[in-house]
């Protein structure tokens, strides 16, 4: 059950923490095998790589795992567990090219219907409610998961502890925003989490990979939407915000294949007045003018991190 070693070398091994990374040359082309130590990681891991394989098995670009001989994803064994990856060439997204970053944004939305699909996310809602009580890494992203706040509550619970580096000037903005915001009524689902440059991989204007899907986790697709756009120039050790030129483009892209719109239920007086409850909904798109909004939702979820080791070309 092992994958052919015939003609392997290794020309480089990174390390970090408890997970090792080997280039190889084999005979098939470039691989990456990925080792991860750590009992309590497997599980998730397990589920994380049979995502990967669903995903690339119905033309997502990522970065597969490629079954042994007996068709096997990943091994594991006294809680060090591996798999085989290829290599995929490709340069860094580039936050500053237009055509880079509407495409992640198409590529971002195409992501959230391939996920609103899978057909084992019951299986990763019960990794979610295991690792809800974690040891306060993963286990506090997985705990607001379990059942997020909604998200005005989430921007505005972020603004009354906003760090002391955010202009004043900035949330009192958001403040006055968020004092009209209808309440927002979407779907929870699965969500990559993590997609940034350092994660997405072009070849010329075209995108051909989408790494790490190791911070899947559920949430509003909205906020994975937010999440990347604070994210979506940094790389390694590049944490600076992008342009708002940068967000238009990216929620363009987005839009161009699943546009998004807000519930709103309104009250008042009219409420209880015999309408019914559809009659007292209405839709409205996000325009660009909402995108500072939007963009705050992710606040209460991001939090500064190292780079992580990932496949690259």
């Amino acid at each position: 059950g092992n994958w052919d070693r015939r003609g392997v070398t290794c020309y480089r091994i990174c390390f970090r923490a408890g997970n090792a990374l080997a280039g190889l040359r084999t005979e098939a082309g470039h691989r990456i095998a990925k080792w991860s130590a750590g009992p309590s990681l497997q599980p998730s891991l397990a589920e994380f790589t049979r995502l990967n394989a669903w995903l690339g098995s119905r033309g997502f670009p990522v970065s597969a795992p490629i079954p042994s001989s007996s068709g096997v994803l990943r091994f594991e064994a006294k809680g060090i567990s591996m798999e085989l990856q290829s290599v995929i060439e490709g340069e860094h997204l580039d936050a500053t090219d237009a055509e880079h970053v509407r495409g992640a944004g198409m590529l971002l939305a195409r992501l959230h219907r391939q996920l609103s699909d899978y057909p084992d996310v019951a299986r990763i809602q019960q990794l979610v409610a295991n690792d809800g009580a974690g040891d306060g890494g993963r286990g506090a992203t997985y705990a607001r998961a379990i059942q997020p706040a909604p998200l005005v509550e989430r921007i505005t619970n972020w603004l009354s502890s906003a760090p002391g580096h955010v202009p004043a000037l900035a949330t009192e903005a958001l403040r006055e925003q968020l004092a009209g915001m209808p309440q927002i009524d979407l779907p929870i689902q699965l969500v990559h989490n993590d997609v940034r440059s350092a994660n997405l991989l072009c070849q010329g204007s075209r995108i051909v990979a989408l790494l790490d899907f190791e911070d899947v986790t559920l949430d509003h697709g909205v906020v994975d939407l937010a999440h990347s756009g604070v994210l979506l120039g940094t790389k390694f050790h590049n944490w600076a915000p992008v342009s708002l030129e940068t967000h238009a483009e990216l929620v363009a892209g987005y839009q161009s294949i699943r546009p998004l719109s807000i519930r709103t239920g309104r009250s008042g007086p009219n409420r209880g007045s015999g309408k019914s409850s559809a009659a007292k909904k209405s839709t409205a798109r996000i325009s660009s003018s909402e995108w500072p909004t939007c963009s705050a939702i992710s606040a209460a979820n991001t939090t500064p991190k190292k780079w992580t080791l990932r496949p690259s070309g």
